[in-house]
């Protein structure tokens, strides 16, 4: 800045500076204006010149003075970044600090980090970085799954899962929540079975659990598992697990016992064969089992039901394998099992499967005419008291098999008694009441009761001997 040549009379003021260099004043300059360090330093300079004609005086001011908004700016201010959701983005000229405020920012749904915003008016603009973290838990996530969301899971009865059951906290966004110590839990029907079973569990500092693997017991069928967690005393539930449980192949579950239903137990007969299959549970019959973890045992049916007593009767029994069938044993004859006309209890034990047959005895060829209670040996005298003279008195005699079981219950026929010496020639042999060698008695339903016979004197009903005179 210059100045023309001043006389001495001349006054010239300056206020920007206290000190004015009079050298350079003489050369015409004015002093140097310094130019502010800060946006907001704004300068006052004022030159005033006197002498002894006039006065004269001059100002202005200067420095970085930044023009303030104005609602008609909100045009020009603009916002950017990757991923930003401008849709609720609104903008708002605040008149008390002439600012503009900016709200709504929000990003499109993705993954936690970080995110960069871009601020724009005219030829000026700004950035600012923001961490995107995960929102509250919302959602529980089966991880390494991926099938389960499309279809069913298949696995035999008494299996393993084929994958452990780990689960993650997320937000509505599906972002994981690392949210530590919130309880998880499994849901189920109560035909289904997990092993192991009454676990704890809760997530980690990342917001994940792992359950495990699981062994799963339960009908053939479709089931499902769902898991669940509780937070903040509210349940989020999570995915449901479709499991179809298919029947084990080689888990025996029953024995099918095939015979002659038809056939007749005789007492002191031979069994009749069995066909003994091993029955799994999808159905099929179980090859290669050994023949010798077969058993069969036998007792009497009493008040105790089917449970074998203490005195149980183990029963040995042939088995051979039936090349032309492949898949089943037979049973074969065991010797005498049963001689008394009783229902027995016979079992069927293999691989700790049990099957009952109940068996009615029946008795065998007849053989023998037997007393129902065998009578002492007579002794007769050639006496008139009929006590002396009696052989017999209520006589009962049935037919029987070689066990003693009572048969021939069709028989109708006649039993003849006949009093013989000891050799044929012999003729002092007493004789029945009626002088006779033989009686006749009615025999029916292989039975007959010898109980009434008169004497001479009408005395007694018994069978007896009159007496012999020489």
């Amino acid at each position: 800045m210059g100045v023309k040549k001043m006389d001495y009379n001349t006054v010239l003021r300056v206020n920007w500076t206290p000190e004015i260099n009079k050298e350079h004043l003489l050369q015409g300059l004015l002093p140097d204006v310094q130019v502010p360090t800060s946006v907001k330093d704004m300068r006052y300079c004022q030159v005033s010149f006197q002498d002894d004609h006039v006065s004269l005086e001059s100002a202005f001011t200067y420095g970085n003075q930044i023009q303030a908004f104005s609602p008609s700016s909100l045009s020009a201010l603009s916002v950017a970044g990757v991923g930003l959701d401008s849709s609720n983005l609104k903008t708002t000229f605040q008149e008390n600090t002439q600012s503009i405020s900016v709200r709504g920012i929000r990003f499109i749904p993705g993954p936690p980090g970080n995110k960069d915003l871009c601020f724009t008016w005219r030829e000026f603009s700004d950035f600012i970085r923001v961490q995107l973290i995960s929102g509250p838990p919302a959602k529980l996530l089966l991880l390494d799954w991926p099938e389960l969301k499309e279809q069913e899971h298949s696995l035999i009865n008494g299996r393993d899962l084929q994958n452990p059951i780990i689960v993650q906290l997320c937000d509505q966004w599906d972002n994981p929540a690392p949210v530590p110590h919130v309880k998880i839990s499994l849901t189920k029907a109560s035909n289904l079975k997990l092993m192991p079973s009454n676990q704890q569990h809760k997530t980690d500092e990342k917001g994940r659990a792992n359950l495990g693997v699981f062994s799963v017991f339960a009908p053939r069928g479709e089931h499902t598992v769902q898991v669940k967690a509780i937070y903040n005393k509210s349940i989020i539930e999570g995915p449901v697990i479709k499991l179809m449980v298919l029947p084990d192949p080689e888990k025996p579950v029953r024995l099918n016992v095939k015979y002659d239903k038809d056939a007749s137990f005789l007492a002191g007969g031979l069994f009749t064969d069995f066909m003994i299959s091993v029955i799994s549970e999808d159905d099929s019959i179980i090859k290669n089992i050994n023949p010798a973890r077969i058993s069969m045992k036998m007792w009497k049916l009493s008040t105790s039901g089917n449970r074998p007593p203490a005195n149980e009767v183990s029963i040995k029994i042939g088995l051979t394998f039936d090349v032309s069938v492949t898949l089943r044993m037979l049973l074969l004859h065991s010797g005498p099992p049963f001689s008394n006309l009783k229902r027995y209890v016979s079992t069927l034990n293999c691989l700790q499967l049990t099957d009952s047959l109940f068996i009615d005895v029946l008795p065998n060829q007849p053989v023998k005419l037997v007393p129902k209670i065998k009578p002492p040996t007579p002794a007769v005298s050639n006496v008139r008291s009929v006590a002396s003279r009696t052989l017999v008195r209520d006589l009962h005699l049935s037919i029987t098999d070689d066990y003693n079981n009572h048969t021939g219950i069709d028989l109708v026929g006649t039993i003849v008694a006949t009093i013989k010496g000891s050799n044929e020639e012999d003729t002092d042999t007493p004789l029945f009441i009626g002088k006779v060698r033989t009686l006749e008695f009615p025999f029916v339903n292989g039975s007959a009761e010898i109980m009434k016979y008169k004497s001479y004197a009408n005395q007694e009903e018994n069978f007896a001997i009159p007496p012999c005179h020489p």
